[in-house]
């Protein structure tokens, strides 16, 4: 039980890194006016390996990292706004 805990542990810490890594490299992309299909592409790759990643460790430690969602979710939203961009300035 006591490992189980640890490894939950050490997965939320790291997935908690990844993500905020993420997040600043999409912000910066962001401002920088970033734009590209096949760029928005890999992010949304990367995104859905990290939910995937959060589900299935969910699922094998019986905990609820809700908490690292709420994360994801925040970095969801940012590839969301670059997309929007990419679609706006498609449209111009």
């Amino acid at each position: 039980h006591k490992q189980r805990e640890k490894f939950a542990y050490e997965f939320q810490q790291a997935a908690a890194k990844e993500i905020a890594l993420y997040k600043g490299k999409l912000e910066n992309f962001i401002s920088g006016g970033g734009t590209g299909t096949k760029i928005l592409e890999r992010w949304y790759i990367k995104l859905d390996r990290i939910h995937e990643q959060i589900r299935y460790y969910e699922t094998l430690f019986h905990t609820d990292f809700s908490g690292l969602v709420r994360k994801y979710d925040d970095l969801q939203l940012l590839a969301q706004e670059l997309n929007s961009m990419n679609e706006y300035k498609k449209t111009a």
